[in-house]
Parts: C-alpha cells; structure tokens; sequence
C-alpha cells in the first residue's frame, strides 16, 4: 500500500473511512500518460464539460493556454469535478508545449484533416498530450505547427466536426483504453505521485487542511531525524 500509516492515522481524524478509500480508489485509476490541452476556450459550459470528462476518466492534469481569454469552467456544470484536477496555466502556446516536452510528453492536435492518423493507429511509445481548440475558430496555426502531429476522430454522418467536450470525451477513452492495453500498469501514478496527490487533496478539501499539512511535515522531519 502507498498510503504510510502515520499519515492514514492523521487523515482518519478528520474524514471517513469510506472518504479515504474512496480518495485513495480515485487516486489509483488517475494516470499524467495522458495529458490534455485546451487552447483559448472562451465558452465556459464547454470548458467545463471538458473538465467533467475528462476527471471522469481519470486524467489528472490539464494545461490551458490563456491568450485574451482566461480559463473560467462553470461550477454549476463541473459539479465540483475541478477540485479533484490539476490545472496548469500557460500564456503562450511555446511554453505550454515546451513543458509538455520536457516532461516526455508526445503533442497531438486534434483536427478532420484526411491526411492525419486515427488515434488506433498511432504509436504509443511515450506519453501523450491531445491538444484542442474552440470549436470556432478552432485550433491556431501556430499550434498546429508546434505540435508533433495530427489525429482525427471517425466520423460516419453528414456533420464535419464534433463540439469540444465530445471530441476530447471521445480522444481520452480511446486513447486510455488503447494505453491500459498496450502500456498496461505504468500509465498510473507512481507510489510517490499518488501520495502527494492525496495529500494535497486533503490538504485543499478539509477543513483542516493546514493542521493536516503541519502535522504529516512533523512526522516526514522526525523520520529524517
């Protein structure tokens, strides 16, 4: 178990046991292989569609590109979705990408180009980050010509795109379930990650938050000591 006793004990004072393990659950199907990127949204409701898909199917973190428009999900759609997923916030598209790259990730853009892959087709050797745009205007071309490669979402009917929130629902179950297959185990939180996931959870989301963040620093000094 990942979970050290000490700190089972101190979280036990001040949440349930079925609120732990429900935590801890949660915490052990969240993956970072996956990474989503969400450039200019500037319509809350899809903003926050996304973040309630994308939590559900266990993605931990989002990166958001702000030009003009800032990043506000709607609460009332999230249905407190937010407080579970790390945000990152960028103001250009060059340093949202750089840091994607420099922690190993792999840039995918989403568009129906013909000329761009599947996501089944495309190799899985490393992590990866799906970028979307707002339905319109969609993508930026500096986006698309900073990122690593295209992919495109089947499609069977008349309609020529799907909205934000579909498209990156459908992407992130593809592309999850092909990785639980083909990476298996490793796409999940190291032990370590997992720990200073719920830590900081139950540092944010409890009342006692900074009792709780006092109280696990005095017990990592005293076993260093």
């Amino acid at each position: 178990m990942w979970l050290d006793d000490n700190k089972r004990e101190t979280y036990l004072k001040f949440v349930t046991d079925k609120r732990l393990y429900r935590m801890i659950d949660v915490i052990d199907t969240r993956t970072n292989y996956i990474s989503l990127v969400l450039e200019n949204l500037y319509q809350p409701h899809n903003a926050s569609a996304v973040i309630r898909s994308a939590e559900a199917l266990g993605i931990q973190t989002i990166n958001v590109i702000e030009y003009e428009n800032k990043f506000t999900p709607s609460l009332k759609i999230t249905n407190g979705t937010e407080k579970w997923i790390s945000i990152n916030r960028y103001k250009t598209v060059e340093e949202c990408f750089q840091s994607l790259r420099e922690s190993g990730y792999r840039i995918l853009y989403a568009d129906p180009n013909e000329e761009n892959h599947y996501l089944d087709e495309i190799d899985l050797d490393k992590k990866i980050a799906l970028v979307f745009g707002e339905e319109k205007p969609g993508l930026t071309e500096k986006a698309k010509k900073l990122a690593d490669a295209g992919f495109r979402i089947p499609m069977f009917g008349f309609v020529q795109s799907f909205n934000i929130s579909v498209a990156a629902g459908i992407s992130l179950f593809t592309l999850r379930t092909q990785l639980e297959k083909s990476v298996g185990k490793s796409i999940f939180l190291s032990d370590e990650e997992k720990a200073h996931l719920l830590e900081e959870w139950m540092i944010k989301y409890t009342p006692y938050g900074m009792y709780i963040l006092s109280t696990t620093n005095h017990q990592s000094s005293t076993k260093e000591s």
